[in-house]
């Protein structure tokens, strides 16, 4: 970050040793670290903050995104088009009218069964006579 080389450090080390004096050296050196550590936690928290304020900002585009993206598509009439092309399934249904004699409970004429033995038997009565 600042490129301090060894030989940068030793003269900052000496200096500070002449200048403070060798009994107060750890005080300082102490008062210096947390002096570090506070800096590097407000650091932090700065760059909690803009990372949520990234983050939010980003969200809110997103959202916005998404919401024109929703108005211009409508899915669900895609979908129905695509199930239902002629809008067959939007009508409502009719049943079937009824025609007479179709059923017997209608009190029409029973429905026939075709057997052939019996038509064989009426043919021969016909030619008997």
């Amino acid at each position: 970050m600042f490129d301090i080389g060894l030989p940068e450090m030793l003269v900052v080390i000496v200096i500070t040793l002449l200048v403070v004096g060798p009994k107060d050296l750890p005080r300082v050196i102490r008062g210096f670290a947390r002096t570090i550590a506070r800096l590097r936690r407000m650091v932090d928290e700065f760059m909690v903050s803009v990372n949520q304020y990234v983050r939010e900002s980003e969200l809110a585009e997103l959202k916005d995104t998404v919401d024109k993206a929703r108005q211009s598509v409508d899915v669900r009439s895609h979908v129905k088009d695509m199930i239902d092309p002629h809008g067959d399934l939007d009508k409502p249904i009719i049943p079937p009218e009824k025609t007479s004699g179709s059923m017997p409970s209608d009190g029409g004429p029973e429905p026939t069964i075709h057997d052939p033995a019996k038509d064989e038997a009426d043919q021969n009565k016909k030619a008997e006579p």
